[in-house]
């Protein structure tokens, strides 16, 4: 029930951030990339692109979002003095994913200006949009996990209650809680883990048990947590050390 909880808290957390509404960029173009597909093809400073292909846009992120679903040309409807259209084609660039791995973006060559608008969804639609917040950000974490395996992410990139504490202190409204909701994925996500001692790790001896029908003798159990309760204290001291290191930096 603990890492249900967790995932239950971030979901909700998500869910209020929709229906209270938040501030975020405009869709309004405060710069553009030269020799680029938008001014190659008019798009202008101060601009606000109200839709793609038809799809209404209401902050920064969804036009990106709606940029990288498209195949091919795309229609911008773009308010000006008045409506208009302007079709053009995405340019591929070589960009650092969140683990600095090389992925192929698809861009125009705009930045946003400073405007900010106030976005709000409705009670369907932010279930929605929570759902998926939570989905994607506990993909991002396994991932994470996988890459930190494999050797992409660095063990540099560990942190402790220290770091998350000293990183929480520095947030401020919407971020803060946003952070919240991220830590306590990552709760829930890690208690999962097959790991002696952790939830996960007795889903996994209850399972064999299961399926063995044989019981685990005490002493193996013993071994095992302590096994498992070795990992993480190693985990937290790793952490504990990368912190230190952080804040002396």
């Amino acid at each position: 029930m603990g890492p249900l909880f967790n995932l239950l808290l971030a979901f909700m957390i998500y869910l209020g951030v929709g229906l209270v509404g938040h501030a975020s960029l405009a869709p309004v173009v405060g710069a553009l990339t030269p020799d680029m597909p938008a001014s190659q093809s008019g798009v202008k400073i101060g601009d606000r692109i109200v839709a793609v292909d038809g799809t209404a846009i209401r902050d920064w992120q969804e036009l990106f979002n709606a940029i990288q679903r498209t195949q091919g040309a795309i229609t911008l409807q773009i308010k000006r003095d008045h409506l208009l259209n302007i079709t053009l084609t995405p340019a591929l660039k070589t960009t650092q994913n969140a683990f600095k791995e090389r992925v192929q973006t698809k861009l125009i060559g705009i930045a946003p200006s400073k405007e900010q608008v106030w976005v709000r969804y409705g009670f369907l639609e932010s279930t929605q949009r929570a759902f998926s917040q939570l989905t994607d950000m506990c993909t991002l974490i396994f991932k994470g996990i996988e890459k930190l395996f494999v050797g992409v992410v660095s063990v540099s990139e560990i942190s402790s209650v220290v770091g998350i504490v000293d990183f929480m202190a520095h947030q401020q409204n919407l971020a803060l809680l946003l952070s919240v909701a991220f830590i306590s994925i990552n709760l829930g996500v890690l208690n999962l883990l097959p790991i002696p001692v952790l939830d996960g790790g007795q889903m996994v001896i209850v399972l064999y048990e299961s399926l063995t029908r044989r019981k685990l003798k005490s002493a193996h159990l013993e071994k095992l947590n302590l096994l498992g309760l070795a990992l993480l204290i190693a985990l937290m001291a790793l952490g504990l050390f990368n912190d230190a290191r952080r804040l002396v930096g």
